[in-house]
């Protein structure tokens, strides 16, 4: 038995193909919009994104390594006293 406020099997299934449809919907936009893209505005977008990560700050030492030998280094020491 269900309640008043329990969608019914129909409405879920009719928001099940509207957001199906729409799936769909967004996916020839995104194949069309890739197949008008130029070289120049897909350099142009990358250049862009780019950017953005030039404006982060990094301490000194970021510029010069990951960190990512140290951490395996602790990693390693602390599986072995284990």
């Amino acid at each position: 038995m269900s309640s008043a406020t329990e969608p019914s099997v129909s409405w879920e299934q009719k928001w099940l193909a509207q957001w199906r449809r729409a799936a769909t919907a967004l996916e020839d936009q995104e194949r069309r919009e890739l197949e008008s893209l130029t070289d120049e505005d897909a350099l142009k977008a990358s250049d862009a994104l780019l950017a953005l990560s030039s404006t982060a700050s990094l301490e000194p030492g970021r510029t010069e390594t990951s960190g990512l030998i140290e951490l395996q280094s602790l990693l390693h020491k602390r599986s072995v006293l284990r």
